[in-house]
């Protein structure tokens, strides 16, 4: 009973965090349950707890001592406590920032979380290290890389970018705040679990679209990689660090930094950064999470070699393409990643617009009265069009026997060959007569193919339907020609009846077909209709669905 208790106030501990209301009354709250400000008597909602870091602050579980607080450092996975003398102690004044607990530590600053006490919100504030914590001290070209991040990141009021908010110094050091964001790097992500292909082409677009405003402003980001995208818990990305940008019209001087598994291969012989090098970036960080491994493992310790190695490597894919990852998002990586600058994408729209292109679909599933009336006017068309090839052949077959044996005058008068017509005639006519019946597959032969390479009809564009297999992809065109041929499986045995019906064998043949496809065809329609999910069985056979078409 005691045991159930502990459990009991442990998980009702761990649900506790510090709110701090817009009155600066700072009081414990069950994010779950929600509450009211001891202070102003303001409501406070659950929805408003929800992943919101710069009003709450998750308080530690009951077998942290209190009043202390849990944060342990990312890369050396000691509490921060051990780390106190390389790092600013809590309470500590920036401004009009209070630290509050270390977030985590780069290579050239730390970064805390701090109460901004002018708007009372928590925020994320990045220290540039000095040097009792860097051992070294701060060169001008530290400040001005930390400072050049400060004016790019706050030049960018886009919803993919961390938006900064203030810029400053604390006992000689430059430090900048920014939004607090609720979530993780897409390297912690990348790391935890892989990545699904909704995940990868969000992150990719939202990524692009970010990196297309701030070339409207003439920048450059430079340093596109994992550790500088975060993730939000609600999957909305957000790109920061950018410190290596620079103009995208004029040229500062600054080298060429960053990690060299996601430099573009020009920059590595001394070329500028330009957009095709950030999307080149963007592809290795793309292919990263698709696969799980880097497109180019590049070896050496300098410029020159990891540049020799780059050119040696070719860009290579799994042999057995993964079901789950549409065939065309192989087309948008090699783009992205090809060696040379011309031949990626020069524009980030034309970029946006293939990511769209494969962007499973999340539309909700079509109701089986447009989808059969879908399948008749796509059914109707073929046979219009069938019945159209075999009045023409029909009408030439009455030309030609009546030109031959009657006179061209009286051709309407001949109802077919005589008896005593010459064996070539014969043959000559039966030849017609098959080749006419067989052109009648035309129409639903070229209907099926229209379709695999369309991935849609006539009938289910005009009723806004559209096909996905189980990924919420459209399906390969090889799938999509499968699937036509059992959707229509009914207008493929009218040429047969007119080809193979003669007989008694085929008149046989024919009845067979007839009763299968009929049978196929009403369970079929009745699947549509009476079962919940309205799956089909071609739907069943090829794991396909049909939705609205939204898009």
């Amino acid at each position: 009973m005691n045991r159930d208790k502990t459990q009991n106030i442990e998980t009702a501990s761990f649900s506790l965090v510090e709110f701090r209301c817009i009155c600066g009354n700072a009081f414990e709250i069950d994010s779950k349950a929600g509450g009211q400000c001891s202070s102003c008597s303001r409501n406070v909602t659950p929805a408003m707890l929800s992943d919101n870091l710069s009003v709450t602050f998750q308080l530690p579980k009951p077998s942290t001592t209190l009043g202390q607080t849990a944060v342990v450092d990312r890369q050396t996975s000691m509490p921060v406590a051990s780390l106190a003398a390389r790092e600013l102690p809590q309470g500590t004044r920036l401004g009009h920032f209070e630290v509050v607990s270390r977030l985590g530590s780069g290579g050239m600053a730390q970064v805390y979380r701090a109460l901004d006490h002018s708007l009372q919100r928590y925020v994320a504030v990045k220290v540039l290290k000095s040097k009792a914590v860097a051992g070294k001290s701060e060169s001008d070209g530290e400040v001005n890389r930390l400072m050049q991040e400060a004016v790019a990141q706050a030049r960018l009021p886009h919803p993919n970018v961390v938006p900064i908010y203030y810029v400053g110094r604390h006992d000689g050091s430059l430090f900048l705040a920014m939004e607090l964001v609720a979530g993780q790097t897409l390297q912690q992500r990348m790391a935890q679990h892989d990545c699904q292909f909704h995940e990868i082409v969000s992150t990719a677009a939202q990524i692009a679209d970010a990196l297309r405003y701030a070339r409207e402003l003439d920048l450059i980001h430079g340093d596109i990689k994992p550790s500088n995208v975060l993730v939000q818990n609600n999957g909305v990305v957000k790109l920061s660090d950018f410190g290596m940008a620079r103009s995208a019209s004029s040229d500062d001087g600054t080298p060429v930094g960053g990690t060299p598994n996601y430099l573009a291969p020009e920059l590595l012989t001394g070329g500028k950064p330009t957009v095709q090098s950030d999307i080149y970036a963007l592809g290795v960080t793309a292919y990263e999470m698709t696969f799980g491994s880097l497109p180019v493992s590049l070896s050496g310790t300098t410029m020159d070699e990891w540049a020799s190695s780059h050119q040696s490597s070719k860009l290579r894919f799994p042999k057995a393409w993964p079901e789950s990852i549409p065939e065309m998002w192989g087309k948008i990586l090699s783009r992205m990643l090809a060696k040379e600058p011309a031949e990626r994408y020069q524009d980030y729209a034309s970029l946006q617009a293939d990511l769209y292109r494969v962007f499973p679909s999340s539309s909700p599933p079509a109701r089986w009265l447009p989808r059969i009336i879908a399948g008749m006017i796509d059914f109707s068309i073929v046979m219009f069009v069938m019945l159209s090839v075999s009045m023409v052949g029909s009408l030439v077959l009455s030309i030609l026997s009546g030109w031959a044996f009657n006179g061209f005058g009286h051709f309407w008068e001949s109802n077919g060959m005589p008896e005593n017509a010459p064996w070539y005639l014969n043959a000559g006519f039966l030849f017609l007569e098959i080749f006419f019946h067989a052109c009648l597959f035309l129409p639903i032969l070229g209907h099926t193919l229209l379709v695999g390479s369309w991935r849609t009809s006539i009938g289910r564009s005009l009723l806004h339907v559209a096909i996905v297999n189980r990924y919420g992809l459209r399906p390969v065109r090889r799938l999509s020609i499968s699937r036509e041929f059992f959707r229509l499986l009914f207008a493929w045995i009218v040429p047969v009846v007119f080809l193979f019906g003669s007989g008694f064998v085929g008149s046989i043949l024919t009845i067979v077909c007839l009763c299968a496809v009929l049978v196929f065809t009403i369970v079929n329609t009745a699947m549509l209709v009476i079962t919940p999910t309205g799956k089909t069985l071609h739907d069943r056979w090829f794991h396909t669905s049909a939705v609205l078409a939204t898009g």
